[in-house]
């Protein structure tokens, strides 16, 4: 069956949209959580907490077992599985092996809490530990059943999963659960509820996508133990990957206090924003890829990729320049004691617009050879152990942000260079990089606003005004500035 180049592309933008439009409302809901949980909680407890989400969720990662997103490659191999209730066997009886495996590491985590606490010196972090582990079940639950869910590109339940249900439940219940005493455990018993909402919501959205999915049913078992031995490779790579995510918070609490991780958890939630533009491609872009890789040319490949790299610098670089001028400010509005995490949230912005613009870069990788890169990130975990170690001592949160930049930077290079081998194209081209013009233009014309006492209001509006006009006229191209006019005339003549 021949590729519908132009239906990835209409997928790939609706997807991608809708993806945008739910992170907007997220983060109108994750902002006050995050302002709420430091004035209400302290630097300490929410050190205590970003420690125990970094921790678990690498862990929820491992539990799934590579089947997040070797799940497209396996459905897309067979014609079987274009039948929906074929398709939904195979996906639960993945879920059920993750499943088996998050309620072992639940219980492994419950009895080694304190050993893990120990080992990290901060005896503090048990606790968050022994309740958080019960979380594992509920994330793996959620990550298989909106994976169903994108291969049916069906991405409206994820948007309501993850940028609705997550954030208000989460917000919300931290308010509730300080009113009513729980002055140090709150944020924990809130991402739990939290997340047994998202669970609800992805169960829901499972059923609808795949019309009365049998979950009960072990058709497809013998199948999916079959594969898990092929997404083993994937599993451990998205693993460590996960685990390199989250290694800088690790090691900021091996190092330093639990309030110090705090402020440097406060930096990292922030960034969170940049890292979420990358991720909004993934969901419609994996099964695309995963397409391609099988029955594409690498001319497509290429195509696809630079373009995405180019849309996702496009839109975080403008959050970037906001980041670097007005970062004190953003800081300083939680509380006087997390203004100093301004420099961390300088380098730690552009670390994650490093990673965030080359996310997808891995795809193409996990579809023909998924062992490839698990030797990266191995290369890569090394790189940020030996740096952080190096830098932490002489500079401290700095050094173990710098060792982050350091490490996205040669993961870029890494990755960019194996799909060249692979696949005899870069992900990128010349046009990928035109967004830089504007985050300079922007970073100046911010700098000499705010140096010559403009307004901060002000100011921010100039970089915002200063950063469209260039992106728009330089970054895009006629075909995108001709649709962007045609969606404007049509909104004023609505």
């Amino acid at each position: 069956m021949p590729i519908d180049h132009k239906k990835n592309q209409r997928d790939i933008a609706i997807g991608t949209a809708a993806n945008y439009g739910g992170f907007l409302f997220r983060l109108s809901v994750r902002l006050p959580f995050l302002f709420l949980a430091g004035m209400l909680f302290g630097a300490e407890h929410y050190g205590e907490y970003i420690f125990a989400t970094a921790f678990i969720e690498s862990m929820g990662v491992l539990c799934c077992l590579g089947f997040k997103r070797s799940i497209f490659g396996f459905l897309e191999e067979s014609e079987g599985y274009k039948d929906a209730r074929e398709a939904a066997r195979l996906v639960t009886a993945c879920w059920k092996l993750a499943l088996l495996a998050a309620f072992t590491c639940a219980a492994i985590v419950f009895i080694s809490a304190s050993l893990i606490a120990d080992l990290l010196n901060s005896p503090a972090v048990a606790i968050p530990l022994r309740y958080l582990c019960w979380a594992l079940p509920l994330i793996v639950t959620i990550q298989l059943f909106l994976s169903g869910c994108r291969y049916r590109r069906k991405i409206r339940y994820e948007v309501f999963a993850r940028s609705v249900t997550e954030p208000v439940v989460l917000t919300l219940a931290a308010i509730a659960f300080y009113f009513a005493g729980f002055t140090e455990t709150g944020p924990l018993w809130a991402y739990l509820l939290a997340l047994l909402a998202t669970c609800g919501v992805a169960a829901f959205g499972f059923r609808k996508s795949f019309a009365r999915p049998e979950f009960g049913s072990l058709k497809s078992m013998s199948a999916a133990l079959a594969l898990l031995k092929r997404a083993a490779p994937t599993g451990v790579y998205e693993f460590l990957k996960m685990v390199l995510d989250r290694l800088h918070i690790i090691l900021v609490t091996f190092f330093f206090s639990e309030s110090v991780t705090g402020v440097y958890g406060a930096a990292v939630q922030f960034t969170t924003i940049l890292y979420k533009i990358g991720a909004g491609f993934e969901p419609i872009l994996a099964p695309v890829i995963a397409q391609l890789t099988n029955r594409g040319s690498g001319q497509h490949l290429h195509e696809q990729l630079s373009k995405v790299i180019r849309w996702v610098m496009s839109v975080e670089f403008l959050l970037l320049v906001v980041f670097v001028l007005f970062g004190r400010n953003i800081l300083g509005a939680i509380g006087e004691e997390f203004v100093t995490g301004e420099k961390v949230m300088w380098i730690l912005v552009c670390a994650v617009a490093v990673q965030s613009a080359f996310m997808c870069n891995d795809l193409p990788v996990v579809y023909r050879r998924p062992s490839w890169n698990l030797w990266i990130i191995l290369v890569l975990l090394g790189i940020n152990l030996i740096t952080a170690f190096t830098l932490a001592p002489i500079f401290g949160p700095e050094g173990v942000a710098a060792a982050l930049l350091i490490t996205h930077l040669s993961g870029a290079v890494l990755s960019s260079c194996l799909i060249r081998y692979l696949f005899k194209v870069w992900p990128f081209d010349l046009q990928s990089f035109k967004p830089f013009l504007s985050l300079f233009t922007s970073l100046v014309v911010g700098y000499l606003s705010l140096n010559n006492g403009l307004p901060m209001l002000a100011s921010i509006i100039l970089v915002i005004v200063s950063y469209a006009f260039t992106a728009y006229r330089f970054s895009s191209t006629a075909e995108e500035r001709g649709w962007l006019k045609r969606k404007l005339l049509s909104r004023i003549a609505a």
